[in-house]
């Protein structure tokens, strides 16, 4: 039987801007840099990150939905368009979307659910909004309750990336197996509960 490889992301937690030297080190299909970790990421130097503009993902994850520190939203719609303009792919909330006018074609349009399960209808009405022209939909979903049922029933769409919160890391990789398009791994710490390293997913995923 084949099967369809997810593109693996290496998920490296920007500290501090010296971090962000470290990408060109990083072998795998794509780099999300969560600046969220840093206290001011809107002022990050990004010409040190427009030639991987290919390979890079910029994530400044808002605080409800798993990030590290607040962010002043204002300056996060300016900072995405900003990414837009430079042709830098970045991961955006779909309840960002909701209140900001951000383009988001070819671009990660998350929702993550950390307190609570959301319905089916409400994950197929985010998949349907977006799915078309995102580069993915991707949906984290703690891993409690029927959890898994509804991470499944997501994959039955088109462009999907899911994966569960604080579950079996093994789990990430089953669910990748079964159709995810993404798959995320840490690069030095761990930036989502139930993460494996991002090199242990490419030994791993090298098996089929």
């Amino acid at each position: 039987m084949k099967i369809n490889r997810p593109l693996i992301v290496a998920s490296l937690a920007v500290t501090s801007k010296e971090k962000l030297r470290k990408i060109h080190s990083i072998n795998s299909d794509l780099i999300e840099l969560r600046l969220d970790y840093l206290e001011n990421p809107f002022d990050v130097p990004l010409h040190w990150i427009k030639d991987l503009r290919n390979k890079v993902i910029v994530t400044v994850r808002n605080k409800e939905e798993g990030g590290i520190n607040e962010i002043d939203e204002d300056k996060k719609r300016d900072f995405l368009k900003k990414l837009y303009r430079l042709g830098i792919r970045y991961d955006v909330e779909a309840k960002f979307l909701e209140k900001h006018d951000i383009q988001y074609e070819n671009q990660i349009v998350s929702a993550h659910f950390l307190s609570r399960l959301p319905s089916k209808k409400e994950l197929r009405e985010i998949i349907s909004k977006y799915y078309r022209n995102a580069f993915a939909v991707k949906l984290a979903i703690k891993a409690k309750g029927n959890y898994r049922e509804l991470l499944i029933y997501a994959l039955n769409f088109k462009n999907i990336a899911v994966m569960p919160i604080d579950g079996d890391p093994i789990e990430r990789i089953a669910f990748a197996l079964l159709g995810s398009k993404l798959v995320y791994g840490f690069v030095s710490i761990p930036t989502a509960e139930g993460q494996l390293s991002y090199k242990e997913l490419i030994r791993i995923f090298n098996y089929f």
